[in-house]
């Protein structure tokens, strides 16, 4: 998926069919493990998701440095 509005929190995806809200998934982000989140909130074309436990500043600097050069 791509994601959008990353954030220590979670992050906004487009929809996915069938998606709903309380949906358990997984995301795995470069060079991470996989994390575990909760579907939030579903829309037309969005949808919402809440880590299950908030990325750290660092980690979330660190995803920001290789969206920007992800040869690092």
């Amino acid at each position: 998926v791509i994601l959008q509005n990353l954030s220590t929190d979670g992050f906004q995806m487009a929809r996915t069919p069938g998606l709903r809200a309380e949906t358990p998934l997984r995301i795995r982000l470069p060079k991470l493990e996989l994390l575990p989140a909760v579907v939030r909130w579903v829309d037309k074309e969005h949808a919402g998701c809440a880590f299950v436990r908030p990325l750290s500043a660092y980690v979330l600097d660190h995803i920001a440095r290789l969206a920007i050069n992800p040869w690092t």
